[in-house]
């Protein structure tokens, strides 16, 4: 399985590692830039991330298992999770019914 950008990078893989980027972004200058911390979900400030890019896509398959108890056919608590995505935006994926399935709808926070 390929390694995320963010496992390659600080070593790390999942919750955790979302929390290594919300600190701080080296810029290629050095120049360190503090990033605004995620908007409060639900909320306003979220709409669908639409077009969905590949690496969100694939990072909501990911997370399926994690936000649905597969088995029992429930949502987990909680029922979502907020990352930094790959182009520097706040992403949330929430599980959410897609008809009779389970899925995964991706959320990206407005101006990111």
């Amino acid at each position: 399985m390929k390694k995320s950008w963010l496992a390659r990078t600080f070593g790390q893989e999942g919750e955790s590692a979302s929390f290594v980027l919300v600190a701080l972004l080296v810029l290629a200058s050095g120049v360190v830039v503090t990033r605004a911390p995620a908007p409060a979900w639900p909320g306003s400030l979220w709409r669908p991330y639409d077009p969905v890019p590949a690496y969100v896509g694939r990072r909501a398959a990911e997370l399926l298992g994690a936000l649905w108890d597969l088995p029992a056919g429930k949502m987990r608590t909680p029922s979502y999770r907020t990352e930094l995505g790959e182009r520097g935006e706040w992403v949330t994926y929430a599980a959410q019914w897609h008809g009779p399935k389970m899925g995964v709808t991706a959320f990206v926070a407005r101006g990111a």
